[in-house]
């Protein structure tokens, strides 16, 4: 019919507003940033407003597409096509499918945050149980979220649809990821990094990690300034790390770490069941807290 419109992802109306066919609403709230819902009240057709809990309340980040291995404005989940108690990674480009650079948000989503997945009418909250970040060119190409099931519908996904994503509670702090140059020096500069090799006989310091690796040296000052003693020191000995580059990327147990003179040593195991990974000298590496593999 003429003068009709289709409402795809919600309605938010602040001020004075009237819909014809009885359906009015005189004393909406004006707010820059509403933080009620409205129902109808088919008794008597008018708008009834009610204020959301802090607790429910979810701020929308933006909208992907479904893709198995996700570009610019895609999203995918793993295992392939599920959404539920069996999911344990939600990797997101950091460009919606508006062309919205959400990297910002994106970045600032930490450990321990619930995310919530719009899909349909489907509406699902997970729990956020690590972060890698994947690099392509030296820059940030998308984001994975290691994930718990909480609450909300389980189901199969159907061709490739569309997911909005609301972070119902972030959780900041030094779980997101650290970065820095990869070098080939004992005593790396700031915000550079290089791997220690311990072969039983001899040490040797490369780009390679392996079933040999023993100690990451990194400068006390990563890139962007951050603290590399700090982030550290927040992790548990006996957790996990993860090491990426691009596509590339590797699992570390960590144990410990100390201090020489203005350099960080971490000491790491590989996990178990990888093959060798080599990464490329001069390019940044990210490291992130992990839950293994």
């Amino acid at each position: 019919m003429a003068n009709e419109f289709r409402i795809k992802h919600g309605l938010i109306v602040t001020g004075s507003s009237y819909f014809s066919e009885s359906m009015f609403a005189p004393n909406l709230p004006d707010e820059t940033a509403p933080s009620y819902y409205i129902t109808w009240r088919d008794t008597d057709g008018r708008f009834e407003v009610t204020e959301v809990s802090p607790t429910t309340l979810a701020t929308t980040a933006g909208c992907w597409d479904y893709q198995l291995d996700p570009g610019v404005g895609e999203w995918s989940s793993t295992p392939d096509a599920t959404i539920g108690n069996t999911t344990t990674i939600l990797t997101i480009h950091r460009t919606d499918n508006t062309s919205n650079d959400q990297n910002a948000l994106l970045a600032s989503i930490g450990k321990g945050s619930l995310l919530t997945v719009y899909i349909g009418g489907n509406v699902t909250t997970f729990e956020v149980t690590g972060i890698n970040i994947i690099m392509l060119s030296n820059a940030i190409y998308r984001y994975e979220f290691n994930v718990t099931y909480t609450s909300g519908d389980q189901y199969s996904l159907v061709g490739s649809p569309e997911m909005c994503l609301g972070v119902a509670a972030a959780a900041p702090a030094n779980q997101n990821c650290i970065n820095y140059t990869m070098d080939t020096s004992f005593n790396v500069g700031t915000g550079e990094a290089s791997f220690i090799i311990d072969n039983g006989t001899t040490q040797t310091i490369g780009t390679t990690i392996n079933d040999n690796i023993s100690t990451l040296v990194l400068n006390g000052t990563a890139n962007s300034n951050q603290n590399t003693k700090a982030f550290f020191q927040g992790l548990t000995p006996g957790s996990f790390i993860s090491i990426s580059q691009g596509t590339y990327i590797a699992h570390l147990q960590f144990l410990q770490s100390g201090t020489s003179g203005n350099n960080v040593t971490v000491n790491v195991e590989l996990t178990p069941g990888q093959t060798g990974t080599t990464f490329s000298l001069g390019t940044t590496i990210n490291i992130c807290p992990s839950p293994g593999i």
